[in-house]
């Protein structure tokens, strides 16, 4: 805004209320829907059903019976409430306001003049006069509407009127008034908005000023039948209408009394592409913390399977990588690339950062329990790795969590490419926070990490698997999201080694443990499950 001010100066009005039309840009971003721009490219071959009792795993003596280790993540909902019930609120108050501004069509007009203006200007709209108003609104999306007060106006005051409200419609500026209304409403907390959406509607007035005057080439006049209008300040915010406090009115006098001043329309046409890149530039810092866009450039080609049965009703995906033959299977492929918090499967990628960096080592893994009574019995001990993997410790991966730096974890996600590489918020960001992954993403995780991508140390990858080793050829990680109590989502993810082969598999499922999802996985991998 600052920056604005500057260039106002040395721009048009046209280039400054573009620029103001960016800035609503930016405002609108945050409140969109979580969006997940992939680059990946999925192509399937569709198979109907799962091919029953092939026995490739080999996979009989799988233990399912076991227990989860996870916490309740606690969320305070309060203030978010709060937010939306006076957005909510307000917003119900702006739909009564266009409603009883429709009341204000006390009688339609039909004036030549008015229609003259209309196919200038090249708007179909419909003229009426009311004697509720003071000042000429406009209002109307799809039925455009200009309202003028019932009172005497000679023949200059009804065409200024008339072509005002019309240009109004003409530039849009009726959508885009809308448009901030709403913003107002949903940014009510921010003074900040407030100030933006106050500069914007200042320059939609000023770029209206000047688009009248180029018709009625005398600024003058201009200038004091719209001092002569303003003397009513609306009440309803929603209609575009010539109004402003005494400090808004000033600024547009003074700049209807400069209106033959030259710009430079090389500036301008420059300042809007610097802006546009700033506005672009502030987009990719929101992408980089998560808030709506995600990346993703890996390319698979995958075989789509029905595994719907296994899940008994439940919403899941699953996702299996064939090292061998370089081949993806995947259950729910909406579900396989939708990122979600990583939870406890954070760990493995945790663990190995801590060797990595020497925080523990191959050798010397064990942490010592600070005392702190925690929820399970076996947190309440001293922990080694691959205790702390079993058990899920939480402790033992916030210890080494703390020994590394933000920057350090930020350039260790990307080196790795996990998820979205969002650790910007409390300390646990993987446990229902800030970090997310796709299931596809595990199991691509998982595909280099075996076959050693990343150049790690041999030791610290061995490590990590004997920590994740559940049987005779099967390494896997649980991980469970809960938030007040009540259980989101269930993780697991891992790789099977057979018959000289390695799959890679992830599994998650909304609304249940990661004991479930496990129980679930092993009985997809006892059925089987190749190419038919």
């Amino acid at each position: 805004m600052s920056f604005k001010r500057l260039c106002g100066n040395a721009i048009s009005v046209k280039c400054n209320y573009y620029i103001g039309c960016l800035l609503i840009f930016i405002l609108i971003i945050p409140i969109l829907p979580k969006i997940d721009i992939l680059y990946t490219v999925i192509s399937y071959s569709n198979i109907e059903s799962v091919t029953k009792n092939v026995n490739f795993l080999n996979a009989d003596n799988f233990e399912i019976n076991d227990k989860e280790f996870y916490v309740s993540v606690n969320k305070d909902y309060i203030i978010s409430f709060i937010i939306i019930s006076v957005v909510l609120l307000k917003i119900l108050i702006l739909k009564i306001s266009e409603i009883s501004l429709r009341k204000y069509r006390e009688s339609r007009i039909y004036c030549d003049e008015f229609n003259k203006y209309c196919d200038i200007l090249k708007v179909n709209a419909q003229l009426y006069k009311s004697k509720s108003i003071n000042s000429p609104i406009s209002f109307g999306i799809i039925k455009k509407y200009v309202i003028i007060p019932d009172r005497k106006l000679n023949k200059r005051e009804l065409e200024i009127a008339v072509l005002h409200e019309l240009t109004h419609h003409k530039h849009n500026d009726v959508l885009i008034n809308y448009i901030l209304c709403f913003l107002n409403a949903v940014y009510w907390f921010n003074p900040f908005v407030y100030i933006i959406i106050k500069d914007i509607r200042l320059g939609m007035e000023i770029y209206c000023d000047y688009s009248v005057i180029q018709q009625t080439q005398n600024n003058i006049e201009y200038g004091n039948i719209i001092l002569d209008f303003a003397s009513d300040n609306s009440k309803y915010g929603i209609a575009n209408c010539i109004r402003g406090n005494c400090k808004q009115l000033k600024k547009r006098i003074h700049k209807i009394i400069q209106y033959d001043t030259e710009y430079s329309k090389k500036a301008s046409k420059a300042i809007i592409a610097l802006f546009t890149c700033i506005i672009l530039l502030f987009s990719v810092c929101i992408n980089s913390f998560g808030y709506v866009f995600e990346y993703n450039h890996i390319n698979i080609s995958a075989t789509e399977v029905n595994l719907e049965k296994f899940f008994n009703g439940s919403e899941g995906t699953f996702v299996l990588y064939n090292q061998n033959n370089d081949e993806y299977i995947i259950y729910n492929k909406d579900l396989a690339y939708k990122r979600v918090s990583p939870n406890s499967t954070f760990k493995i990628p945790l663990a190995l950062k801590g060797l990595e960096e020497n925080i523990i080592t191959v050798n010397k893994n064990e942490m010592f329990w600070n005392g702190a009574d925690n929820q399970f019995s076996e947190w309440n001990k001293n922990q080694n790795l691959n205790s702390a993997m079993k058990y899920s410790v939480n402790w033992y991966f916030q210890e080494i969590d703390k020994k590394l730096d933000k920057s350090e974890i930020v350039n260790y996600l990307k080196y790795i490419d996990y998820g979205n590489k969002n650790v910007y918020s409390n300390k646990d960001y993987w446990l229902e926070d800030s970090l997310e992954i796709s299931p596809v993403e595990q199991v691509i995780f998982l595909k280099r990490l075996i076959n050693n991508d990343y150049n790690f140390k041999q030791e610290n990858i061995s490590a990590v698997m004997k920590a994740i080793k559940l049987d005779n050829g099967l390494y896997g990680k649980t991980g469970t999201g809960m938030i007040n109590g009540k259980v989101n989502i269930g993780w697991f993810i891992g790789i099977i080694e057979r018959n000289n082969n390695k799959y890679v598999f992830a599994a998650r499922v909304k609304d249940a443990d990661g004991l479930v999802t496990k129980n679930i996985t092993i009985n997809i991998l006892k059925s089987g499950v190749i190419d038919s």
